[in-house]
């Protein structure tokens, strides 16, 4: 379980970073990226500062659901695949915060340092 968290929590603040990218958005995509690589330090408050990350990553993923979906309405143009995608992102970006809170994967995570 600790392995699948972790990749997707790479997975999730990887696409959040491509997400801030496609935007020029420099200080998101940082964020992202330093978030992931603060992870590794093993540290609680790493996890507390991921976990912050991929909740708000979910909801930022919800609003540009929201904003794309009100411009392709108006427009007339498709928009069940694209909300199908974003929904789904969200949904991973939140179910991989709530991983991290379960404490088996937080206990072998902080207990993963100590081993050589």
């Amino acid at each position: 379980m600790l392995r699948l968290t972790v990749t997707l929590t790479t997975l999730c603040n990887i696409a959040l970073a491509a997400h801030f990218l496609r935007d020029s958005a420099f200080l998101g995509v940082a964020i992202a990226l330093i978030g992931l690589t603060l992870l590794w330090t093993h540290r609680a408050w790493a996890l507390w500062l991921n976990q912050a990350l991929l909740g708000g990553g979910a909801l930022l993923w919800l609003s540009t659901a929201g904003e794309v979906l009100t411009k392709r309405l108006a427009e007339g143009r498709p928009y069940v695949r694209m909300l199908a995608i974003l929904c789904t992102v969200a949904l991973l970006s939140a179910i991989t915060a709530l991983l991290w809170a379960w404490p088996r994967v937080r206990r072998a995570w902080l207990r993963s340092d100590a081993q050589p």
